[in-house]
């Protein structure tokens, strides 16, 4: 099962019954929309996701397409690319 989290609304990971749930038995989490929040915000996110679900693999994405940083194949360059293709240090 995977479930996709939208990182503008990080409250929903654990503030509302059916996102904590799916989060909780979630094998895969997509954070979508990585390119709209800082880096700050989406350590924050994927540390609220790790406390109820330690072992998930977690995907990040953009809203346009898949990033560089996460080995994936972009469709098309996306805002996100744009952003983080200057960072050599930034790394899923």
């Amino acid at each position: 099962m995977f479930t996709v989290v939208d990182a503008m609304r990080p409250e929903y990971i654990d503030e509302s019954f059916p996102g904590e749930v799916n989060v909780r038995m979630s094998d895969m989490l997509v954070i979508n929309k990585i390119d709209q929040v800082s880096r700050e915000d989406l350590e924050k996110i994927e540390k609220k996701l790790r406390k109820p679900n330690p072992k998930a693999e977690i995907i990040k994405s953009c809203e346009r397409g898949f990033c560089r940083q996460t080995r994936s194949y972009i469709w098309e360059e996306s805002s996100c690319d744009r952003r983080l293709s200057n960072s050599d240090t930034w790394r899923s």
